[in-house]
């Protein structure tokens, strides 16, 4: 499998199941960023797009689409 990120705030609903499903991913010997937020809760990243924390969160992930575009990963095929 490709590499994951995985982002979450520690107010969101489903932290626990983030954070287990990066753990598993990790486990499994799936790379997987995890970053978790302090006091970020769901979709705090539309609500509240200036707050640092959030602009923080989103320059991760883009970064790691950013590397995910453009380094290939183990396992994909040879471009010809």
């Amino acid at each position: 499998m490709p590499p994951a990120w995985i982002g979450v705030g520690d107010l969101d609903l489903f932290h626990t199941e983030d954070i287990d499903y990066a753990h598993r991913l990790n486990q499994a010997g799936v790379a997987c960023e995890l970053v978790e937020v302090p006091g970020m809760y769901y979709c705090a990243d539309l609500l509240r797009g200036n707050a640092a924390s959030v602009i923080g969160f989103r320059a991760s992930l883009i970064n790691a689409l950013k590397t995910a575009l453009v380094q290939p990963h183990r396992g994909d095929l040879p471009v010809n």
